[in-house]
């Protein structure tokens, strides 16, 4: 997942509701579907809840 800041094209990791770099809130959240990634904005409301309840892990880490 991927958070790309519309104001300053600052890419950061995970889903946030800020730039980490300008503090702005006009973001768009990234995910990847299908092995590609794609804008969270035009996925439908299911969609998107199920991108919230995703489990993440790090590599090397046990669930």
């Amino acid at each position: 997942d991927m958070t790309l800041c519309l104001d300053d094209y600052h890419m950061a990791c995970g889903i946030r509701d800020r730039c980490p770099n300008c503090g702005s809130t006009n973001v768009e959240h990234l995910s990847r579907v299908t092995g590609y990634l794609q804008a969270v904005s035009g996925w439908n409301a299911g969609k998107k809840q199920e991108l919230l309840d995703r489990r993440r892990y790090k590599v090397g880490e046990v669930g």
